[in-house]
């Protein structure tokens, strides 16, 4: 029997696999033809300045999540099966969310002169920060329901929300509006931002859509407190904001102390680097509600098939191509436009660090969701502030290079370290590499 339930979840896995992975292909598709129609026509100036946009508002829609995203997946595994106490800990976490973002919203378009002053070097790019300010709430809320639609076991769905959808209304309205006014320097923050606000709209409606039928559970009331809520989902939101430290802050530090166009530049390698880590994000997507499930129901032995599957998958679908990029770092930087060629060493060292992060598999979501999200803060939080130390070394330096090296060398220390903590914890490791043996 238990063979059985093995053979239909790893069909299960593959299943959702291939069509998580399609719907990642065709928004990776929509996204990279819209940097290369910008980076061919408008130049590195113009996609850094864009990018230091979208990061300012993904940084910001972090710190109004609170860490709520992660933590609702942790709840799905715990409570998915009673849709009454689900639905009630999704209402207050949406309650937060609203309150966290008015305040970051408020900051953000009080201090939009000098964020322009400082990131762009040019205050009359305040515009773009104010309408930074607008989008924080809404795509806030859209990390929440992505994950709280992924812990509904609504796989596929929660992916077109993730990736799909705002890429796509963005790319529509941007060659809508580009044909018919012409291209202006916010014009793309502009229709970024209509994707990101139509997307959550029609998620919002898509899960009361899901919860609406819950009649069984109506008499059921809620056993978890604000207070236990956040006792959870602090740490998660820790975790968050160092991954978010490890993967923006060379964006923003690069900004500050060089121009937007090494910030192209950087954004161009790092964009073309982590083109493997979809298939990671993938299989996660997948894997993650099935960690926290089997660990929660005490089948260590599925938990560890599960790993071992997900780790085989990260291996074989990342490697082939990071390898191509490591060997052929010029053609791939060189196919954005001449300018860009110059990062080609930056590629080239962001591609081996993805190498260590698909090959050590999927032992952040092992961490945060089997109760050891402390754990996994902590060796995030030493990743981020070595990130730091190292862009500020670096940088100044080395330029976009120096972000790369901080960028791979953090990303590799919480891989590895993760790895280390896991093997003590479980007694099985979550890495796979063909002919290396596990210990």
């Amino acid at each position: 029997m238990e063979k059985t339930s093995s053979k239909f979840f790893k069909n299960e896995i593959y299943e959702n696999a291939v069509v998580t992975f399609s719907i990642k292909v065709i928004s990776l598709f929509l996204s990279y033809f819209y940097l290369y129609y910008l980076s061919r026509n408008f130049g590195a100036h113009v996609v850094g300045i864009i990018n230091i946009a979208n990061s300012s508002i993904l940084i910001a829609s972090l710190f109004a999540t609170l860490g709520f995203d992660q933590s609702i997946l942790r709840f799905a595994g715990q409570f998915g099966a009673n849709k009454t106490i689900f639905f009630e800990i999704y209402k207050k976490m949406g309650g937060f969310i609203f309150l966290s973002s008015v305040l970051i919203t408020l900051f953000i378009f009080i201090f939009r002169n000098v964020l322009a002053h400082y990131l762009t070097k040019e205050e009359g790019n305040s515009l773009i920060f104010g309408l930074v300010s607008m989008a924080v709430f809404f795509l806030a809320l859209t990390n929440l329901n992505v994950e709280t639609i992924r812990g509904l076991l609504y796989v596929k769905e929660s992916e077109i929300f993730r990736t799909f959808l705002t890429n796509f209304i963005n790319l529509v309205l941007f060659f809508l509006l580009v044909n018919l006014i012409g291209f202006k320097l916010a014009l793309p923050v502009i229709t970024n931002i209509l994707g990101i606000i139509l997307t959550c709209l029609i998620s919002v409606l898509f899960i009361i859509k899901k919860f609406h039928d819950k009649t069984e559970d109506a008499n059921i009331s809620v056993n978890l407190t604000s207070k236990e809520i956040f006792q959870i989902s602090i740490p998660l939101f820790l975790v968050a904001l160092a991954n978010l430290i490890s993967s923006y802050s060379p964006v923003l530090i690069l900004a500050y102390l060089k121009t937007p166009k090494d910030v192209g530049i950087f954004n161009v390698a790092h964009r073309i680097a982590t083109v493997t880590s979809f298939f990671l994000v993938s299989i996660n997507s997948i894997v993650a509600p099935k960690i926290s499930e089997t660990y929660w129901s005490g089948k260590k032995e599925e938990l560890k098939r599960i790993i071992n599957l997900s780790a085989k998958l990260n291996f074989w679908s990342s490697t082939p191509l990071l390898l191509l990029f490591i060997l052929f770092p010029k053609y791939f930087m060189g196919f954005f436009g001449k300018e860009f060629i110059s990062g080609f060493r930056a590629l080239m060292i962001m591609s081996f660090g993805q190498f260590v992060n698909a090959f050590c598999g999927s032992v952040g979501y092992l961490l945060t969701m089997t109760g050891n999200q402390n754990t996994f803060k902590n060796i995030f939080l030493l990743s981020a502030i070595l990130n730091l130390i190292l862009c500020f070394l670096l940088i100044p330096v080395f330029g976009f290079d120096g972000a790369a090296m901080s960028f791979s060398v953090s990303m590799i220390f919480w891989n590895v370290v993760s790895l280390l903590i896991v093997k003590k914890k479980f007694g099985f490791v979550t890495y796979y590499l063909p002919f290396l043996k596990k210990e």
